[in-house]
């Protein structure tokens, strides 16, 4: 006499097989999503670096109708004369444990900046270009001395003057970037 259905070891047999696969396709899943989320993040940082560069290659190299200034560690670039005058800063500064990439606007208004020295201006508006830096960093071409080749420095001491060319070192939670370098000799 011929039995039907299963024996209980075919049954766990079965069930051994479907969870192993089970398991396998939920590692997969969980591979796929961790994937496109690095994906998703590189791409919003590289988005990200474009779009700073955009922003200071525009007010580096393109404007000739400003100047730059370098004062405590910012780029400063400024349009206008003193009273209408719009200054906008790029600074590195501490963000918790790590750094980011601020940029500052202060915009005309003429009666509340009366007196005060330019560096005291009231800011505006403040806006993180880029966080979570493990390197941010403006550095400034030198030029040649008598017996010294143009080196990059990271202070500037000609406050009178701005340099030939500024770079900024990024470095984040992936690794560094190619410096920007910026030619300032529109400006």
């Amino acid at each position: 006499m011929r039995q039907r259905g299963f024996t209980l070891l075919e049954l766990l047999i079965a069930t051994a097989l479907a969870a192993g696969a089970a398991a396998a396709a939920v590692l997969v899943g969980r591979t796929v999503m961790d994937s496109d989320h690095r994906l998703q993040q590189r791409w919003e940082r590289r988005t990200g670096l474009r779009d700073v560069h955009r922003l200071l290659n525009h007010y580096w190299t393109r404007q000739s109708a400003g100047s730059l200034s370098i004062q405590d560690g910012s780029a400063i670039y400024t349009v206008g004369e003193r009273e209408q005058a719009v200054r906008i800063a790029f600074r590195c500064e501490p963000d918790g444990e790590t750094l980011a990439l601020a940029l500052y606007r202060v915009k005309p208004n003429a009666e509340r900046r009366q007196g005060m020295a330019e560096q005291d201006w009231p800011v505006e508006a403040r806006e993180v270009l880029l966080a979570n830096l493990a390197v941010c960093a403006f550095s400034y071409l030198q030029p040649p001395g008598k017996d010294a080749p143009p080196r990059w420095v990271a202070q500037w001491a000609q406050p009178k003057s701005a340099p030939k060319m500024i770079r900024l070192d990024l470095s984040g939670p992936t690794g560094a970037v190619p410096p920007f370098i910026f030619s300032t000799e529109a400006l």
